[in-house]
């Protein structure tokens, strides 16, 4: 009773979180409907390519998913019902705007949830940090985001909570179940976001860690749903396209030389291509034939693959779309192959670009709102988000925080001026405060923790803190790392994934630290008090 009596507080702090974000989001929506039928009557063709096309996610939605290999299947699915269900293009976007706004919200009331465990007893310290991130420009720009067609991201970010706050409970309680349910939100992960495809290695490692004395236990039922998730789907493309590979996409390579040409390395990498494939080092002759200029060569990509792709077409009823095939597949399997191959060959070049597609990653989420069709967008005035006297100056001259805008479509496009109705206020400093946490406090809290380890000292450190800590540095690291080398240009809308993971990281990062200080000035004024002590004895 008392346990449940406890837990009283944190449903009350969620609660009121969602309760504010439904009632903001409503009031929005309404606010703006017309402005977004508007765009959406502007914009009726406007369909995300990462998705099958709409007439067989419509029509034929569980062939289509049965033969779907190009992108995750989660949002094909969650696209697929929509179109079924509602009216094109008004009902779906509405529909599927709708769900972000959901999936948001349910990402604030994880975050609670795993901050009322991280912090027990201080329930206003919960409702502040849900509130401001439910009120966040960067959550309604990218909810309204291609009409709803990105939702893979925010659906990303509330799966890398559940895992960090599952984790957090394994430590705690050793239950096995808890370890299921990380595992199942990182095979679903999988399914939502290829770029999480090789996540479940490090995170199982974790879960093995954090098991409470049944490590392997807790490991094996961590990867139980992992293999059937993940699994299963690899195994599906396995069987019908001949090709196993736990990566949930096969547009790795393209993504990869997209990355490298918006970075401005398209002629060294293709001097490159042409000079390593085209010498045919071990690549396949048509491959090699390609890279030496003849265009002709891709009609000699073996016949076994354009005749699996006929079988699948001859199974299905349909056209296979050409991104979904087998042969594409093959095509960008061998980019991907030269994109590691010039990684391995010119590592400065690549961390020079990673440098920059970094610097663009810690841009404000809220400044991808301009790049494609979207119903809000901000001034986009922080661009070099490492440039503390840049922000400082804007602040003072009152061009921070960005003015938001309702974008009225063109031509030429308009950017009205409007209140958004969110914590303006609060945004830059909590970038600035992130961005402070994780490349300052962090490391900080990391060398005094190795100090303290080194010299036998004890205590003070929260052991689940620390846990919840670790599994949060290794979700942000594997993202940044990874999405960094091989995109460029808006990297900034990938950090959503994991953004409320920055928040427990610095959270924990200043009250650790601060706990740390307080426990070090302690022991000094203990030390310098014992001189005195034996004098008057």
């Amino acid at each position: 009773m008392l346990a449940a009596l406890g837990r009283k507080p944190a449903w009350l702090a969620g609660a009121i979180v969602i309760l504010v974000g439904v009632t903001h989001r409503s009031l929005l929506f309404f606010a703006h409907k017309e402005d977004l039928d508007r765009l959406i009557a502007a914009s009726p063709d406007w369909y995300s390519y990462q998705h099958l096309p709409m007439a067989l996610l419509r029509d034929h939605l569980l062939r289509a998913l049965a033969i779907l290999q190009q992108t995750p299947p989660v949002s094909n699915l969650l696209v697929g019902l929509a179109l079924k269900w509602y009216s094109w293009p008004g009902g779906v976007a509405y529909a599927l705007i709708a769900l972000q706004a959901v999936v948001s919200l349910l990402a604030a009331a994880t975050l609670v949830h795993l901050v009322a465990v991280l912090y027990p007893g201080r329930p206003v310290l919960w409702t502040i940090v849900g509130l401001v991130f439910v009120l966040n420009t960067d959550l309604v720009v990218l909810e309204y985001n291609s009409f709803g067609q990105t939702l893979y991201g925010p659906l990303a970010m509330l799966l890398v909570l559940i895992i960090v706050d599952r984790l957090v409970a394994l430590r705690d309680t050793g239950r096995l179940g808890c370890a299921v349910a990380a595992g199942a939100a990182t095979g679903l992960l999988a399914l939502t976001r290829a770029t999480w495809s090789f996540f479940a290695l490090p995170a199982m490692l974790l879960a093995g860690v954090l098991g409470r004395g049944r490590r392997a236990a807790g490991a094996l039922a961590f990867a139980a749903p992992i293999l059937v998730l993940q699994g299963g789907w690899a195994l599906k493309n396995q069987i019908v396209y001949g090709v196993f590979s736990p990566a949930t996409s096969t547009w790795g390579g393209m993504h990869a030389i997209a990355g490298l040409n918006a970075a401005g390395l398209h002629d060294k990498f293709t001097r490159f291509v042409h000079d390593r494939v085209g010498a045919a080092e071990g690549y396949p002759a048509w491959a090699a034939d390609f890279a030496r200029g003849d265009p002709t060569a891709v009609d000699r990509i073996p016949a076994e693959v354009r005749a699996r792709d006929r079988a699948v077409e001859r199974a299905s009823g349909f056209a296979n779309p050409l991104p979904n095939t087998l042969f594409f597949r093959t095509f960008c399997a061998v980019g991907q192959r030269a994109f590691i191959a010039f990684v391995l060959t010119y590592p400065r070049t690549m961390l020079e670009k990673w440098r920059r597609a970094y610097g663009v990653f810690w841009q404000p989420i809220a400044n991808y709102g301009r790049m494609f069709v979207d119903l809000f967008a901000v001034s986009n005035r922080i661009i070099r988000p490492f440039d503390f006297v840049d922000i400082a100056e804007q602040l003072a001259r009152g061009t921070l925080p960005d003015t938001a805008y309702v974008v009225v479509p063109g031509p030429p496009r308009r950017f009205v001026p409007i209140s958004l109705y969110t914590l303006r206020w609060a945004e830059v400093p909590l970038l600035v405060l992130n961005l402070i946490g994780v490349h300052l406090l962090l490391p900080l809290l990391t060398a005094a923790l190795l100090v303290r380890w080194v010299g036998g000292l004890g205590g003070v450190v929260d052991r689940r803190r620390l846990a919840a800590l670790v599994v949060a540095v290794a979700a942000y690291g594997y993202l940044a790392g990874l999405v960094n080398l091989i995109e460029t240009a808006e990297n900034m809308r990938y950090r959503l994934e994991v953004e409320p993971v920055i928040w427990v990281i610095t959270l924990i990062c200043v009250t650790e630290l601060a706990a740390l200080a307080r426990a070090t000035a302690r022991a000094v004024a203990a030390s310098a008090r014992r001189p005195g002590d034996t004098a008057s004895q």
